[in-house]
């Protein structure tokens, strides 16, 4: 019994530490992030093809911009839809997924007839703070942004009058909830490991802040297995300048 408490003892340690140092060392955090993100973020695009397919298809058009690119995983999307396309670009913080998404675009670019930019830096950058832009695209990425606010209206300045801001993120749980109890109580663990992910953001909230002429947002429940059902609640949809 000494030696299984002993062993549970060292395994809680262990993981409390390394979550010290994710929040302490950012490039500690990077990289655990990445090697998580980088194993998972295929199983997830597929979880959310139904959801991706409504907010891509026919939307993407002129100069678009996407906001935490991770590995690439929405080229295909860039690659379907680029009739109407003029112009891609990609910005990614992380340096390790930032290399993987490099590759990805290597092995996309030579396909289409526009240019794709990739910038290794975090929203908001001075690389894109005087261009406007047709569209502006997140996907899991204002769940982790540190100041959701903030993002939000620096997207809504970046779109050309008409420009469109198109997302998919997964939000709070329903509160009251089990789920959303649960969320609460390992919340500092998962922001630590998840590049900053908090599991209990408002979202939508946020994103109807802004002045809008259009919005339209739709709530989902995906179906989904162990500790990732915490983040199945989710929103998708546009918003137009």
């Amino acid at each position: 019994m000494d030696t299984v408490v002993a062993g549970g003892c060292l395994v809680v340690a262990t993981i409390a530490a390394a979550a010290v140092a994710c929040r302490k060392f950012r490039s500690v955090g990077d990289a655990i992030f990445a090697t998580l993100w980088s194993s998972l973020s295929h199983e997830v695009d597929r979880s959310l093809q139904p959801y991706k397919e409504k907010i891509f298809m026919g939307t993407l058009k002129g100069k678009i911009l996407e906001i935490g690119s991770g590995t690439g995983v929405n080229l295909r999307f860039y690659q379907s839809e680029a009739t109407d396309i003029q112009s891609l670009t990609m910005i990614e913080p992380n340096p390790h997924l930032y290399k993987i998404l490099r590759k990805a675009v290597s092995d996309t670019e030579s396909t289409l007839s526009y240019p794709i930019n990739t910038i290794c830096d975090f929203f908001p950058t001075q690389t894109v703070a005087q261009q406007q832009f047709d569209v502006i695209v997140c996907v899991l990425v204002l769940c982790s942004v540190q100041d959701l606010e903030a993002t939000i209206a620096e997207v809504y300045q970046l779109l050309k009058p008409g420009g469109r801001f198109i997302f998919l993120e997964h939000v709070c749980p329903p509160q009251p909830s089990l789920k959303y109890s649960v969320a609460r109580l390992i919340g500092p663990l998962w922001t630590s490991f998840g590049d900053g992910c908090v599991l209990t953001r408002q979202t939508e909230d946020a994103i109807r802040q802004l002045p809008w002429k259009h919005v339209d947002i739709n709530r989902f429940n995906k179906k989904a297995k162990g500790l990732e059902r915490l983040a199945s609640h989710g929103i998708c949809g546009h918003t137009i300048k």
